[in-house]
């Protein structure tokens, strides 16, 4: 995405937990920048504006939702990556979240040691994932294997000077 410190947005409702977690997280400052929003739409608005690498976000919280959020970001901006937390978290949520494809999922209340780690993790690994030629091979029938499999997840397609996400 970026060179330099990689960029972390922390989406969540409660205010004075978005600040105590920017703030501690932010002993990590030369690993990564961490952003706040107080709601999905801000979190949006920044994602925008400012290539984000990872999105840690709360669940519930009034108008849109976390998992929503999720799947916004899958479709806009396929390759940050999203770990959710949640203090109302059963086997269903969780299950729904890793469908729309979270790539963590957090129960509050948490060690934030444990959600750096996360965070550590999540921002080291590689996000170019498949890049290369298929032969033989139409976008339809990756589509259609993408469907068969209910994978929710989005295709980057680039064609000469033309780009465009599925």
């Amino acid at each position: 995405m970026q060179e330099g410190p990689k960029k972390v947005l922390i989406v969540d409702d409660e205010e004075i937990l978005t600040w105590i977690m920017s703030k501690t997280l932010s002993k990590d400052r030369k690993r990564y920048e961490v952003l706040v929003a107080n709601d999905c739409n801000k979190a949006l608005e920044i994602m925008e504006s400012v290539p984000v690498d990872l999105v840690i976000t709360d669940i519930r919280m009034p108008g849109m939702s976390g998992l929503d959020l999720l799947e916004e970001i899958r479709a806009k901006h396929p390759d940050t990556k999203v770990i959710v937390m949640t203090a109302y978290g059963n086997p269903e949520v969780q299950k729904e979240a890793n469908e729309r494809g979270c790539l963590h999922y957090l129960e509050k209340p948490f060690k934030i040691e444990d959600l750096r780690n996360l965070i550590l993790d999540a921002i080291k690994v590689s996000k170019k994932g498949f890049v290369g030629r298929v032969a033989d091979l139409q976008l339809t029938d990756i589509i259609q294997l993408n469907c068969l499999g209910r994978m929710k997840t989005a295709l980057s397609v680039s064609k000469d000077d033309m780009e465009g996400v599925i």
